[in-house]
């Protein structure tokens, strides 16, 4: 089997994560020799991090030339490039194979080469199809598997809601052109048919993310009582926080929201120093990578700098890039993980981490309703201190309840997630170990 996973970000740890619990999962399914081509935003960067990986720029920036055009004549010269590769796509798919290798260069040949040749296409998990990014570029690719005739499924997305009337027809065409749809909540399949997209190839499933979860860990987890649990070898419980920068606040300004989020979270550590005596460390999944416009170790500094000498004494920023597994084995040695970061808890979650979660994007409250604590999760936007204070306080003291709660929530979470490669599987026809599938 060759699969082709096309809109990755993999120097977001986050993303990272996605892509390599995806490739684990179908590896199962498919059998050990199914491998995979990636399509990268900064393939030349993330290579000297993942070397293992097959890593080509992604397929609007290679017909494009550009990310995103600027200025009228730049746009015009853009989308005719764009208009020259649809058009060598669609006479390719129909057979006409002498004319579309006039219309390409060289590197729009391989790229061309990647969707024709691939058993199936998958457009990587995540939050991106959203209508505060620009996705122009992902459906671009999305897109191009269609027109090539590949066999398509998204993979567990949290998406939506989509206001305008080219967006919504554009991303309800992608939607009805695949095999499958997995989502990751019950809001994002709500976005989906506001805009009239096909049903029968949705399901609501788990972030793929969760198979990659220790179930042993997880199990001991339910059990392990108050906060902080005793440690076997002494010393002070332990608490990793992982925060962000974020400027797409709704009613806010990016410096307002900035400023009452730091707050916030410098109120939640004087808490976890001086009540609970922990020893606290900033960690996070988008950091250490230079060239990646996001480094959450930033914010981490702007916010221990915000700290009293006192409390500052006992904190730490860890500012080097982690593996997706290597982070969660780390995440194995801490007592709490306090996370904006949604993929940050899940990868806590699957060591059987406790999780006190910050929402940024409906995805974290949607998760975290499902694993049966949403009553603790706080918006970024409009956090208030003194209310996040007290709902952290509330969540530790009753600490054994809620691991009990959460992490039955996440074995089922687990388990969904692995029976995402048996979804994929019905949607091709196919089994384990399969030939090519049918265009």
């Amino acid at each position: 089997m060759r699969i082709l996973i096309i809109n990755t970000v993999v120097l977001n740890g986050g993303d990272s994560a996605i892509l390599h619990a995806t490739m684990d999962l179908l590896r199962r399914q498919f059998g050990a020799d199914t491998t995979f081509v990636v399509h990268e935003s900064q393939p030349e960067i993330a290579t000297r991090f993942y070397p293992e990986l097959t890593l080509r720029t992604r397929a609007y920036r290679v017909v494009s030339h550009v990310d995103k055009p600027v200025g009228r004549r730049e746009k015009l010269v853009t989308e005719l490039r764009l208009t020259r590769f649809r058009l060598a796509c669609e006479l390719r798919a129909r057979g006409v194979n002498a004319i579309p290798s006039l219309l390409v260069r060289a590197t729009e040949q391989r790229l061309m080469d990647d969707f024709a040749d691939a058993d199936l296409v998958i457009t990587t998990g995540g939050t991106y199809l959203v209508e505060h990014y620009d996705f122009t570029s992902r459906l671009f690719a999305i897109e191009t598997a269609r027109r090539l005739r590949r066999p398509l499924i998204f993979f567990t997305q949290s998406l939506g809601p989509f206001t305008k009337p080219e967006t919504r027809k554009r991303v309800a065409q992608a939607v009805n052109g695949a095999r499958l749809v997995l989502l990751r909540d019950e809001r994002s399949l709500g976005h989906l048919r506001d805009i009239g997209a096909r049903d029968d190839n949705l399901r609501v499933t788990a972030d793929v993310v969760f198979a990659m979860a220790d179930q042993a860990a997880v199990c001991a987890a339910r059990t392990r009582g108050a906060f902080p649990a005793k440690r076997t070898n002494g010393g002070a419980p332990r608490v990793a926080v992982s925060v962000r920068a974020w400027s797409h606040f709704e009613h806010l300004s990016a410096d307002a929201g900035m400023d009452a989020y730091r707050r916030a979270m410098c109120a939640a550590i004087t808490l976890l120093v001086e009540r609970y005596g922990t020893r606290v460390t900033f960690i996070s999944t988008c950091q250490g990578v230079p060239g990646y416009w996001a480094d959450d170790s930033r914010t981490a500094h702007e916010i221990a700098d915000m700290l009293p000498p006192s409390i500052r004494s006992a904190v730490d920023v860890d500012c080097d890039f982690h593996r997706p597994a290597e982070l969660a084995a780390k995440l194995r040695g801490f007592d709490l993980v306090v996370t904006t970061r949604m993929h940050m808890a899940i990868l806590a979650l699957g060591v059987g981490t406790l999780v006190f979660p910050v929402a940024y994007e409906f995805k974290t409250r949607e998760l975290f309703d499902r694993l049966g604590v949403g009553a603790y999760v706080h918006d970024m936007e409009g956090v208030d201190a003194g209310a996040f204070v007290k709902a952290l306080d509330s969540f530790l003291h009753n600490a054994e309840g809620v691991r009990e709660t959460m992490f039955a929530g996440v074995e089922i979470e687990r388990k969904r997630a692995i029976e995402s490669a048996a979804l994929v599987s019905a949607a091709l026809g196919v089994g384990a170990n399969a030939p090519r599938a049918a265009q």
